[in-house]
């Protein structure tokens, strides 16, 4: 979904997105909302917010499950001359959120599928705060019963430390 920024005037725009307008490759339904905001002749602020239901696979039992997350973004969009964007150019801590373009067309796409990836990466994926996750000797979900292996208790070498008091 591209954009013409030219036509976006004092007046906020918003769009209602889903996942069926998109050629997004992601395992999981989502929707939201964008909003674009021109703060001047030249820039613009890009916000939105994206309700995720996805396929999951916890990270300790191997089970799977569904998720649901809210994401909410917002980057400010600058047009820029060539000169700008021609080379490798160092940023400020402020500049980490702005996307520059060269024309007045917003590629929707490329924003959504980003905020897509960051989720996916963004950390463990637990079926539940409390998964025991498998046994390491015989490979039983600890979730649904005891395996009745042997609780091994080996020594640790920093043990040897607790008796130095």
């Amino acid at each position: 979904m591209e954009i013409d920024l030219t036509t976006i005037g004092s007046a906020p725009f918003e769009k209602k997105i889903r996942d069926a307008d998109f050629f997004i490759a992601f395992d999981g339904q989502w929707q939201g909302r964008i909003f674009i905001v021109r703060q001047s002749k030249a820039v613009f602020r890009f916000s939105g917010e994206l309700q995720i239901e996805r396929h999951c696979c916890c990270d300790r039992c191997s089970g799977l499950f569904n998720k649901n997350d809210l994401v909410e973004f917002s980057s400010q969009l600058r047009l820029e001359a060539q000169g700008r964007l021609a080379g490798e150019v160092e940023c400020s801590l402020e500049e980490c959120d702005t996307v520059y373009l060269e024309a007045p067309l917003l590629n929707v796409d490329e924003l959504i599928e980003e905020q897509l990836v960051m989720l996916v990466d963004s950390g463990r994926s637990l079926c539940r705060e409390d998964c025991k996750g498998l046994c390491f000797r015989c490979g039983a979900d600890l979730n649904e019963k005891g395996c009745g292996c042997e609780k091994e208790v080996t020594r640790s070498p920093f043990s040897v430390l607790a008796e130095l008091k």
